[in-house]
């Protein structure tokens, strides 16, 4: 299965904006399956970005986990992310070369948020 930045980033907008803090219950998200939101709950928790727990089981068809709450890398990626402006630059930006890894989404998207703020860095 292929990471899913729009997916990502679903994910990180539902968990920051629960009012709870914690994961909603049932993580479902609209045009996605239970099978794409466990398996990224899983990776994004290898990233650092959300606490998950992992529930992959033997004879499971895909690993997966479910979202407990947001970290603080979570929170920080988010902040920068949740700005559709600044998704649909990075996202434009990033087509043109294909998959990249997650530090250069991370790069770009915080060299668009700059830039959009008229910060030279």
């Amino acid at each position: 299965m292929k990471r899913d930045m729009d997916l990502v980033r679903q994910i990180l907008l539902t968990l920051s904006n629960h009012e709870s803090g914690y994961a909603p219950p049932h993580l479902e998200l609209e045009g996605y399956n239970k099978s794409q939101i466990k398996y990224h709950c899983l990776i994004m928790g290898e990233a650092g970005l959300i606490l998950a727990e992992d529930h992959t089981e033997l004879g499971d068809t895909s690993p997966g986990a479910s979202a407990i709450r947001l970290t603080w890398e979570g929170h920080d990626f988010i902040a920068n992310a949740e700005n559709e402006e600044n998704w649909t630059q990075t996202k434009s930006a990033l087509s043109k070369l294909g998959d990249v890894s997650f530090s250069i989404w991370g790069s770009v998207l915080t060299s668009v948020v700059k830039q959009n703020l008229g910060i030279n860095a």
